[in-house]
This record gives C-alpha cells, sequence and structure tokens, in this order.
C-alpha cells in the first residue's frame, strides 16, 4: 500500500512520524511481512492528483458501505458508491461484500 497525503506544511512532520511508527510497531509485533508491503509516503498537491482523489473517495465510500452493511448483501448502496461501481461487471472484479474489515 503506498500512502499519499495532500501536501501541508502542517501535518506532514505528524503523517511522517505516523507512518514511520507504523512501520515499526509492524516489525515489532512480528509482522515484517506486512512492514515489507508498505509502500512509500508521498505528499502532493491535491489539486494537481486528481485520480488520487478518486481512489480516496472510492476507498471511503467502500470501507463506509461494509460497515454500515455488516455483511448484509441486500443493504442499499449509496448514491455515490453506486455511481463508482455502476460500470462493475461481476461481484469477483470487486468483491466488496465479503470483505472482513
Amino acid at each position: 500500500m503506498h500512502f499519499f497525503f495532500d501536501e501541508n506544511r502542517l501535518t506532514n512532520p505528524w503523517a511522517t512520524i505516523c507512518y514511520t511508527q507504523l512501520k515499526a510497531l509492524a516489525i515489532e509485533e512480528g509482522a515484517p511481512h506486512f512492514a515489507a508491503k508498505m509502500g512509500g509516503l508521498t505528499f502532493d498537491d491535491s489539486r494537481i492528483a486528481l485520480p488520487l482523489q478518486a481512489a480516496d473517495l472510492l476507498a471511503y465510500e467502500a470501507h463506509r458501505y461494509i460497515k454500515d452493511a455488516n455483511g448484509n448483501k441486500k443493504f442499499p448502496i449509496g448514491s455515490v458508491y453506486f455511481r463508482a461501481l455502476r460500470r462493475l461487471k461481476s461481484q469477483e472484479t470487486f468483491d466488496y461484500l465479503t470483505a472482513n474489515d
């Protein structure tokens, strides 16, 4: 997973500290495989990096749906998430109903 944050001189140091501590904690807790799969940490202007804004919105909506649906396959999909999934060809393409987190 690559970590991307909006460029902000006030929050960049805090995000860097959190990223570094998360990686160190994964190693300390016996999950070096997780730490090894952590991508880099990048800061960029969100007004320029529009595709990343779209990915962030999709991740947010997917997480919100999973939490609210709580495994109920008949739970209604919110309008923003529905529009994002409009071109989904099959459930196997993006299996959001069986996610564990």
